[in-house]
């Protein structure tokens, strides 16, 4: 397994009440899912316990733990390289996941290979901390411009809250 983090271990566990802006990404993402789905960058397994048939993958092994342990279905495994066959699922989810690598493009191409429609949440450029890199935030390792997603990859771009925006790209 490839190690394109910085031995980074994410701190936060983030559920249902931890934050309302993170209480309304999740809830923006759920009609989009179809169920066999891979969350990659599952976190605790926030996704995954509201909505059912999915597994997690996740790089921080705390957090894969506490999905196991949830009764969830996750594995320890780099963003960059993931271990499913072509098109295995037919929803792959990147939430709010891609600014925190340094080579988002390896990861969005991974969840675009193994799913028949990708999904995802990010944040504008410049709208927030976690959408300028350098800002005192060390997670923000990159910028997601949606414009740049339309072209590259035809995403289907919708707003949330002028601060985040929604990916969909078939």
């Amino acid at each position: 397994m490839a190690d394109h983090w910085q031995e980074n271990v994410y701190p936060n566990l983030i559920d249902r009440g931890w934050s309302s802006a993170n209480d309304t990404l999740i809830d923006s993402l759920k009609p989009f899912i179809k169920p066999m789905y891979v969350d990659i960058g599952c976190n605790g397994g926030f996704l995954l316990s509201e909505v059912k048939g999915g597994i997690g993958v996740e790089y921080t092994h705390w957090l894969v733990q506490k999905c196991l342990e949830r009764g969830l279905q996750a594995i320890k495994w780099d963003a960059h390289d993931l271990p499913f066959k072509d098109k295995a699922f037919n929803t792959s989810v990147l939430s709010t996941i891609l600014h925190q690598l340094n080579n988002w493009e390896q990861a969005l191409s991974e969840g675009i290979r193994v799913a028949k429609t990708t999904i995802g949440i990010e944040n504008y450029p410049g709208k927030s901390p976690w959408g300028v890199p350098n800002a005192g935030n060390e997670w923000v390792k990159s910028i997601v411009d949606p414009q740049y997603l339309g072209v590259k990859y035809g995403a289907e771009i919708l707003d949330i809250d002028g601060i985040h925006y929604l990916f969909k790209i078939n």
